[in-house]
C-alpha cells in the first residue's frame, strides 16, 4: 500500500519504546492542516515557507489524494475504505505531494461484498450520514469525506478539526451565491482580488462536484475512480 506515490510510506517500526513507534518517510511541508494556520511552516530540517496555497496546489491536492483513494478502492481483492480523510491525514512532501496518512481507522470490505458493518468512528464533520444510520461502510463513506474535504480545501484551511462541522458552508455553496463569495480569500488575492475567466470555470467545476460528493443517500455520489477522473480533467482545463 505504501508504494503508491500519494500515500505517506511506512519505512519501519521501532521498539526501542514502551509502545511500538511506527517511522514513515518525511513529509517535510508538514500536514495540510497546519497551512493556512499561521504565516510560516517550519519544515523538519527548520526551513520556513509560505503557509498559502495556491488554488492551483489545491486543486493537484484533491487530484492526487483523489488518486490514492482510488488505489485503496480498486487494486485490492478486499477494498480499503479510509474512514478517516480530513486535512489533519494529508501531508505535503518537500516537493509539495499530497501524501495520505493515518490508516488507523482504516477498514476492508470483505472480497465478493459491498459493505462491512463497524461502529460508527472517524472525524466530525466528515463522517457519511449513511454509514452513521446503518453502520454499514462502503466506499462512497471516503467519497463523502472527500467530498467534505474539497470544501475546506475550497473555502480556506484556517479552521480547527472541531469546528469541521461543514454543512452550513455547503449549503452556502449549494445556494445562489457567487463562486467570488465563497472562496477563500487568499485564492482571490493571487488575482489582486478577481479571478479569470479560466479559473472560474474551474472553481465552478470543482464546486459542482464537491456537492455530488457530499450527497445524504450513497448511491447519488460518483465513485472516487470517477472523481478522480474529473478532478484530473478540471486541472487540465485551464489554458
Amino acid at each position: 500500500m505504501s508504494s503508491h506515490k500519494n500515500v505517506l510510506k511506512l519505512l519501519g517500526c521501532c521498539l526501542e519504546f514502551p509502545l511500538p513507534i511506527l517511522v514513515y518517510e518525511d513529509a517535510e511541508n508538514g500536514p495540510l492542516n497546519k497551512w493556512g494556520s499561521a504565516t510560516t511552516i517550519n519544515g523538519s530540517n527548520g526551513s520556513s515557507t509560505s503557509s498559502s496555497l495556491s488554488w492551483k496546489m489545491r486543486l493537484k491536492v484533491a487530484k492526487e489524494i483523489a488518486n490514492a483513494l482510488t488505489y485503496l478502492h480498486t487494486a485490492f481483492s478486499r477494498p480499503i475504505i479510509h474512514r478517516n480523510i480530513n486535512p489533519q491525514s494529508v501531508f505535503l512532501d518537500k516537493d509539495h505531494v499530497a501524501k495520505l496518512s493515518d490508516f488507523s481507522l482504516s477498514i476492508t470490505i470483505p472480497e465478493g461484498q459491498t459493505h462491512a458493518e463497524d461502529a460508527v468512528i472517524g472525524t466530525f464533520g466528515f463522517v457519511a450520514p449513511d454509514y452513521v444510520l446503518t453502520r454499514f461502510v462502503t466506499e462512497k463513506a471516503d467519497v463523502y469525506s472527500f467530498g467534505r474535504f474539497m470544501v475546506i480545501l475550497l473555502i480556506g484551511l484556517r479552521k480547527s478539526t472541531q469546528d469541521y462541522n461543514l454543512r452550513p458552508e455547503t449549503q452556502l455553496i449549494s445556494g445562489d451565491h457567487l463562486i467570488t463569495e465563497i472562496v477563500d480569500p487568499e485564492i482571490l488575492e493571487e488575482g489582486g482580488g478577481s479571478i479569470s475567466e479560466e479559473q472560474q470555470l474551474q472553481l465552478q467545476a470543482f464546486v459542482e462536484l464537491a456537492l455530488r460528493c457530499v450527497e445524504v443517500k450513497g448511491e447519488n455520489r460518483p465513485r472516487m475512480i470517477d472523481v478522480a477522473k474529473e478532478l484530473q480533467r478540471i486541472e487540465k482545463s485551464t489554458v
